[in-house]
Formats: structure tokens, sequence, C-alpha cells
């Protein structure tokens, strides 16, 4: 239920908050892992509050995978794989966007 249904309901609110992130803008770096937390953390800790003890530390973790993994990691993969990044010119903002998403990743 966790890992499959929750992130399924919580994908159109994921999505819009996806909509208009630029991950490998250099300003944004900091804006792109608050943007990460707000998701993974506050949206799953919201979704399973009803659960209670060891239970809800489970639950979260299938939650925040799931969202992880079908949400943040392919928007991510199609903006390294997208002619508009430039490895040599942009190399700043890759690192900073790889940094802000181990740093996520784990939480």
């Amino acid at each position: 239920f966790y890992s499959d249904i929750v992130p399924a309901l919580l994908a159109p609110i994921v999505e819009s908050k996806l909509s208009l992130w630029k991950p490998l803008t250099r300003d944004t770096a900091e804006q792109s892992e608050l943007l990460m937390t707000s998701i993974v953390v506050d949206l799953c800790a919201a979704a399973v509050s009803d659960s209670n003890g060891r239970d809800e530390d489970d639950n979260t973790w299938c939650t925040k995978h799931g969202l992880f993994v079908a949400h943040i990691l392919p928007r991510i993969k199609k903006t390294f794989q997208s002619s508009r990044w430039d490895p040599i010119r942009d190399v700043d903002g890759g690192l900073a966007l790889y940094e802000a998403v181990l740093r996520v990743a784990k939480d």
C-alpha cells in the first residue's frame, strides 16, 4: 500500500511541484534540495501520519522511496540527458544537483 498506492495518489501533487523545477540552474541548488526535501520528507510524513511506531517508519520509507524513484530521479535523468545541458560548461550546476540528491536520499 505505502510503496505503490500512496505514491500513485500523491503523483499529481508531486508533478505539480516539479513542473517548474529547473534542476541544473546554478543559483537554485539550495532551492532544488528544499523542493526535493519538501516532496520526499514533508509530503510522506503527512501521508503516513495515521500510522504509529515502527510501522510508521517503514511506511514512510516505502513512500519516500516510491516518490523518489518514480518522480524525482526520472526528472533528474531527463535533465542530464537533455541537449540543453552542456557537461563542460554546466559542471557546477551538475555537481550541486548531484550533492543535493545525495543529501536528500540519505534523509
